[in-house]
């Protein structure tokens, strides 16, 4: 007979509480992808594109950027043209600025070595009017016709809980 050891059967309910916990977290996202940047620059006239399927028109969503960003960005903030067109081919433009480092040039959000990603709320509690495909356009609207030290452009939709 063997012999169970202490550290073997609590390594076997952590396991098992930790796939528990997985499949018990319902994930919220409607949507969310990343666009990877040029790797010598995001140029101004470059969109970074999203279509998101929208098929509830009672709930209420959150809409954020994502932006990945490395050491090498040279500002604090970067402006961002967003360009939505809805399925009845009604089109909204807006500017957001996101903050993607604090006034003494620590990056905001999370990151591992030279890599940060920050999440940037662009619209809350949004109510889509109509289903179907909703298409984004994101362009950088800096004053470089080439950015540098940007690696991904993400979207992401969330369904709000209440």
């Amino acid at each position: 007979m063997t012999r169970n050891h202490p550290m073997a059967i609590r390594n076997f309910v952590f396991a098992i509480l930790l796939i528990l916990f997985a499949f018990s977290c319902t994930n919220d996202n409607t949507f969310y992808k990343f666009q990877p940047v040029d790797a010598t620059g995001w140029h101004k006239d470059s969109a970074a594109v999203f279509d998101v399927e929208i098929s509830d028109t009672l709930k209420n969503f959150d809409v954020l950027v994502n932006v990945r960003n490395g050491g090498e960005y040279p500002y604090q903030n970067l402006w961002l043209f967003v360009k939505r067109t809805g399925p009845d081919n009604f089109v909204l433009n807006d500017t957001i600025e996101c903050y993607i480092a604090d006034p003494m040039g620590k990056w905001k959000g999370s990151g591992i070595g030279s890599r940060y990603e920050v999440s940037v709320l662009y619209q809350q509690n949004q109510r889509f009017g109509a289903k179907g495909t909703y298409h984004y356009e994101i362009r950088q609207g800096m004053r470089e016709d080439k950015l540098v030290g940007l690696y991904e452009i993400g979207f992401m939709v969330k369904n709000v809980q209440k």
